[in-house]
Parts: C-alpha cells; sequence; structure tokens
C-alpha cells in the first residue's frame, strides 16, 4: 500500500507538476476521491462560518486525512492513455505521472464517470485551474461508503465536513444571492436529501438561516422557497418568518 503523503500542499503541488507537464490532462479529467475533500475542507476553513465550523482534528484523526494519492474519474481506459501517452494501467492501480501518484477511478458506490463529469466544478487556486466533483456528489459517495460500513476511518471524517460545506454553501448562496442560480441551488439540495434523508432535519442553525434567507428572496427564486418549506424541517428555537419580511 502506497504511503499516505498528499495534505492539501502537496495535493497542489502534484496538480501544478500536472498541469505543467500535461495542461490537457487537468482540462479534462475530474478530481475526485481523498484530494477532493481535502480542497472542500480548505473552502469550509477559509468560509470561517460560525454554524459550520470546520472540526477540530487529533493528530491521529490528521493522518488519516492523508492521501496516498490523486484520484480521477471521468474518462474511459482509451481516453487516459491518450491524455497521458502512455497505456492506462487498469482502473484502480497507482500510476506515477509527473511526479504525481494517480489513481483512476471507474466507479465507486454513487459515483459513475457521467455523474462527475455533469456536476464537475471549475476550480481555481492561485494560477491552477482545474476540474473536481461536486460536493454533494462526493457526499452521496461517502455517506454510502459509511452506510456500507467500508471500514475506512477517512471515510466519517469526509462525510462530516462535505456536510458541513453543503450546508454553509447552502445557506450562503440564499443570503448573498447576487448570482443566485435557482437549478443549482436545487440540484445541490436535492442531491443531498436524496444521499441522506435526514440531512435538512436535524440541523436548528441550517433550518433558521435557510427558512430565514428563503423568505428575503425576489419572486424569480420562488421555487427555492417552495422546495424549503416542504422539505427543510421547522426545527424548534426559533419563529418562521414570514415571506418578504427580514426577522
Amino acid at each position: 500500500m502506497a504511503d499516505r503523503k498528499y495534505n492539501w500542499d502537496a495535493i497542489r503541488e502534484g496538480l501544478k507538476r500536472i498541469g505543467t507537464q500535461n495542461p490537457d490532462f487537468l482540462a479534462n479529467a475530474v478530481l475526485v476521491g481523498g484530494a477532493a475533500c481535502w480542497y472542500y475542507r480548505l473552502a469550509l476553513t477559509q468560509a470561517n462560518d460560525t454554524d459550520f465550523p470546520i472540526p477540530v482534528y487529533t493528530p491521529d484523526q490528521e493522518t488519516v486525512w492523508l492521501s496516498k494519492d490523486l484520484d480521477f474519474m471521468g474518462e474511459s481506459s482509451e481516453e487516459i492513455s491518450q491524455l497521458i501517452g502512455q497505456p492506462c494501467p487498469p482502473m484502480g492501480t497507482l500510476l506515477e505521472y509527473a511526479g504525481a501518484t494517480l489513481d483512476f477511478i471507474e466507479a465507486g458506490l454513487k459515483m459513475t464517470p457521467q455523474a462527475a463529469n455533469h456536476t464537475a466544478r471549475k476550480a481555481q487556486v492561485g494560477d491552477l485551474t482545474f476540474y473536481i466533483a461536486s460536493p454533494s456528489l462526493l457526499f452521496a459517495e461517502k455517506n454510502a461508503c459509511v452506510s456500507q460500513k467500508k471500514d475506512r476511518p477517512q471515510d466519517p471524517l469526509h462525510r462530516d465536513v462535505l456536510a458541513r460545506f453543503i450546508k454553509m454553501e447552502l445557506c450562503r448562496s440564499l443570503e448573498q444571492p447576487g448570482d443566485l442560480d435557482p437549478k443549482e441551488w436545487l440540484n445541490e439540495a436535492k442531491e443531498s436529501k436524496t444521499a441522506d434523508n435526514h440531512f435538512f432535519a436535524q440541523d436548528v442553525a441550517l433550518s433558521r438561516r435557510l427558512h430565514t434567507a428563503a423568505a428575503r428572496l425576489a419572486p424569480e427564486h420562488r421555487a427555492i422557497l417552495h422546495w424549503i418549506r416542504h422539505h427543510v424541517a421547522q426545527l424548534s428555537g426559533w419563529n418562521m418568518p414570514v415571506e418578504g419580511t427580514m426577522q
């Protein structure tokens, strides 16, 4: 088994080396797995949201967070061979490329190449651009791994960070709706609830912020308000706002 060596700094350097050697690679593959979870961990840390803070990890948990490779999905074996200029190893086999350890994933419990490509986000870190699986798709995969007891210690840590990031993003998108895309918001919310039917049912801060922000939305975003009122539990401890008013 490969050593676990990739924290976020090492992941970023590995992606830079890949991009320098072969710019087409990062333009066509989707980052998934632990490395993708690291990206959302960093984003959650930078958001500094008091309702959805980054967990405080023990030294042992920080070691569990280290990834052994950079996982990619979205391309067939033939397409990967064309991208790297050499035969693609069997899916799930580690490959040294551009000074980084790579693994190409054919499918997961919930993730497929089609889903990875369809929901991929363009990520920008400094002058580095790459594509990354959406947080809701990663959450669905990690939640399935935990539910099916894959017995991998990183999965519950990843799932927790992804859930917090999604909740933070859903809230802030409604609280600052300048470039709100209702379809994208609803897709992320629905995918998260499909993965975990209790996703919106147990968090008082999430419930309060979503209901409050939704009541302030412009009429063109009424579909979001309708969805929230039907699918986000109205938990005790606060008064539900009236549509169009400020609480």
